[in-house]
């Protein structure tokens, strides 16, 4: 029996109205947009690879690592990510897919440099589960909270079942204090991770960034990003459910 993290299903008391979607992209023109994103790899020490878009999807190979031009501070616009993908592992090893906030967008040998980290894990490994977590990086002053208060390194939760070329849908809130970090597998298992931090990425740059951590054997394939920014007058009214509800599915 798998062990889940519920969600706790709530009325959306008004119908949101969203302001101009500041970020969104299906990647079906072939092309990376530069107006839209700046792509990197890794440290080199890391093998990286650029992201490629083609066939309908932004390709992250080991090391490919992108950042939104845009910056967005999520304390001024509470930032919403929404986020379809699909995890492959071809050397029987893991997936570690990555998406930040509040992002430099400087990636270092395994990825981001700073920023608020939201990871899935895809582990082939015999007995490990696969998992979300979520990292501060960056400044070791910085205190990350779970939803009870507790001060932690990282945050981690089990819950999903995800196998080779799974469709995951994900959902990431940020409004500079709170956050909350939910992916749907392709068994309709959801997994969510909520707390707060004091990190502030003002100074380093707030861009939200992707990679895929890997050394070899993995790609992680996007098929659409969008980042929403509520209008003031609704983001009490939005809950975790309504969210979902606009999630489509194939």
């Amino acid at each position: 029996m798998r062990s889940l993290t519920a969600l706790t299903i709530l009325t959306v008391l008004a119908a949101p109205a969203w302001a101009a979607l500041p970020l969104t992209d299906d990647f079906n023109d072939g092309t990376v947009d530069a107006a839209k994103w700046s792509s990197a790899f890794v440290n080199a020490s890391h093998t990286g690879l650029l992201p490629i878009e083609e066939g309908g999807f932004m390709k992250f190979n080991t090391g490919a690592f992108l950042s939104s031009v845009e910056e967005f501070d999520p304390a001024t616009e509470q930032l919403v990510i929404r986020a379809r993908l699909r995890m492959t592992d071809t050397d029987g090893d893991q997936e570690n897919f990555n998406i930040v906030t509040r992002a430099s967008a400087l990636p270092g040998q395994f990825g981001e440099t700073h920023g608020l980290g939201f990871r899935i894990n895809m582990d082939n490994r015999s007995g490990i589960n696969d998992s979300l977590s979520v990292f501060d990086f960056g400044d070791a002053d910085d205190t990350l909270l779970d939803d009870q208060g507790n001060a932690v390194t990282h945050l981690n939760v089990f819950g999903l079942d995800i196998a080779n070329g799974d469709t995951l849908d994900v959902l990431i809130t940020d409004d500079g204090t709170n956050f909350t970090f939910e992916v749907t597998d392709a068994l309709a298992n959801v997994a969510t991770i909520s707390g707060s931090t004091s990190y502030s990425g003002a100074t380093n740059g707030n861009h939200i960034s992707f990679y895929n951590r890997q050394t070899s054997g993995a790609l992680t394939e996007v098929d659409f990003i969008n980042v929403v920014v509520p209008e003031p007058a609704t983001l009490g009214a939005l809950t975790l459910a309504g969210l979902m509800s606009l999630r489509r599915r194939r």
